[in-house]
């Protein structure tokens, strides 16, 4: 196999990552699979379970108002989920009303034809 991408013809470049994608998914659900067993109890050799948190606001009215922070330096704390918007508000009206105030990264990513 052609491991210098650089001069790969397109459709190895295609057969690659069509291989590589089914490893990446085979590889996430053995993982996933490994984490439950420790979860359950067994222990491997070398590597130790760690249990990591995500928290966040539930009141943000609140946590501004105990927080001291002046609204500009709270608001620098804070994410708007654009999705959520969009459900609650729906999408043209976010579009419309929002749409100057929000930013876009393009994430790129391959699919197969016909997925």
């Amino acid at each position: 196999m052609d491991w210098e991408i650089e001069n790969a013809s397109p459709d190895k470049l295609g057969q690659m990552y069509l291989a590589l994608s089914w490893i990446e998914c085979f590889a996430d659900r053995v993982k996933s699979q490994i984490k439950q067993k420790v979860q359950d109890g067994m222990e491997i050799p070398g590597f130790k379970r760690v249990i990591t948190t995500k928290r966040s606001i539930k009141d943000l009215p609140a946590a501004f108002t105990v927080s001291g922070l002046s609204s500009e330096d709270f608001l620098d704390c804070c994410s708007v989920s654009v999705s959520k918007l969009q459900k609650k508000l729906g999408r043209d009206t976010v579009d419309s009303t929002l749409g100057n105030l929000i930013t876009t990264a393009e994430v790129v990513q391959l699919r197969r034809v016909g997925e």
